[in-house]
């Protein structure tokens, strides 16, 4: 079974990352969107590489050997063009 959560749970409640494993779930997603700062404050979305760190170190430590990460593709690009007003 798999099962979804942010980066900011995973990084800073262990315990329910234990729970989740604990209720037989084997595989679990995040989104990053990104591990720029600087984009993920121009989505309007928590993150940064400690919290990523940590939510990495937490899925592992509570068992989980199947870890899926969402990234944003071309995010880089979209940035670009709204720094030059396009």
């Amino acid at each position: 079974m798999s099962i979804e959560t942010t980066p900011v749970i995973a990084a800073n409640d262990f315990e329910k990352i234990k729970a989740i494993k604990d209720l037989g779930y084997n595989r679990i997603s995040m989104g990053f969107q990104t591990v720029s700062e600087k984009l993920l404050e121009s989505l309007g979305r928590e993150g940064s590489k400690s919290i990523y760190e940590k939510a990495v170190e937490n899925i592992r430590k509570a068992g989980f050997g199947r870890l899926n990460v969402d990234f944003i593709y071309r995010q880089t690009i979209l940035l670009k063009k709204q720094q030059q007003g396009n």
